[in-house]
Order: structure tokens, then C-alpha cells, then sequence
């Protein structure tokens, strides 16, 4: 069993890198928009509801939750399985390949998160 310092340090990188790797997530979705041709017809629109079920787990990823961290990774599964259909659908084949990387680092810093965050909520 790690000490309580080093788990509250563990925690506290994989919530900056969970932060980081959001950005990346949204800026990749931004390009998706970009490249496929759909910032003339509600842009807005389809980049608000593919951002929007994963930028409503932020308030609870900043305050620390744990659960919230677990229920973020079932949601990414299915950005995971939408990302994989465009590889093999879509001629922006490299964007949508990006954006199973990136889903997949996302998935596993909310994993490693929650893992590290529950250790040092059960140590204290």
C-alpha cells in the first residue's frame, strides 16, 4: 500500500493530465468539424452534442470525484467505438485515428484517476 502523500501526488497528476488530454479531445473534435465540412450547416450544433456528454463530468473531475471518474469511462467507450466506425468509414481516416488515440489516453488517465483517487479516499 503506497503512503498517503505519494497517492494525493499520483491523484494530482492524473487530474492535470485528465484536464489536458480534455483539451486535446475538444480541439481533435474542432479539426473533425473542420475537415469534414460541416462548419457551414449547424457546426455548433453537432460539436455541442458531441462535446457535451464528456465536458459535464469536468465540474466533478475538478472536485475530486471519484465515481463521477468511473461513469466518465463507461461514456468514453462509446466515443472509442464511434472513433473506430470513422476510421473505417471516412476519408479523414487520420483525424478519426487521432481521435482513437486520444479517446483511448483520455479513458485511461480517468481510469488511473479514479483508481488512485479511490485509494486515497479509502486511506484517509
Amino acid at each position: 500500500m503506497q503512503s498517503t502523500s505519494s497517492l494525493a501526488n499520483l491523484a494530482q497528476k492524473a487530474t492535470l493530465s485528465l484536464m489536458a488530454v480534455y483539451l486535446v479531445v475538444l480541439t481533435i473534435y474542432i479539426f473533425n468539424l473542420q475537415w469534414s465540412g460541416l462548419l457551414e450547416h449547424f457546426a455548433w450544433l453537432r460539436w455541442t452534442l458531441n462535446c457535451l456528454p464528456i465536458v459535464l463530468f469536468v465540474p466533478a473531475i475538478i472536485k475530486r470525484n471519484a465515481r463521477s471518474a468511473i461513469w466518465l469511462c463507461f461514456i468514453l467507450l462509446v466515443y472509442f467505438m464511434n472513433a473506430v466506425v470513422d476510421c473505417f468509414a471516412d476519408q479523414t481516416r487520420w483525424i478519426a485515428l487521432i481521435e482513437v488515440l486520444v479517446v483511448t489516453l483520455l479513458f485511461c488517465a480517468a481510469m488511473m484517476f479514479a483508481r488512485w483517487q479511490l485509494q486515497l479516499n479509502n486511506s484517509k
